[in-house]
């Protein structure tokens, strides 16, 4: 279980960089950044209100990570659109 807390920590922690990133870019960034964080808390609450009835503690953890994921994906994506949108040129 310990590893697993290691696991969203780490997870936590590259996704946060992320979004010191994308609030790097200005408003734009800050918009992008808060929709991302807005959809990982409700990933999480709704993971969450299910797994943690059948895995107790593991649940919360299984559901942390999978929000953390998602959320960084969609940062990911979300900026690489902002990007190609500000320089075209860029593949």
């Amino acid at each position: 279980m310990l590893m697993l807390f290691v696991l969203a920590g780490l997870i936590a922690m590259v996704h946060n960089i992320y979004m010191w990133f994308a609030a790097s870019f200005g408003i734009s960034g800050v918009k992008i950044s808060s929709l991302s964080e807005i959809i990982t808390v409700s990933i999480n609450t709704v993971t969450a209100w299910f797994l943690i009835q059948f895995h107790g503690l593991y649940g919360t953890i299984i559901s942390m990570i999978i929000a953390y994921i998602i959320g960084t994906i969609l940062a990911y994506l979300l900026i690489r659109r902002f990007l190609l949108s500000q320089n075209p040129d860029q593949p």
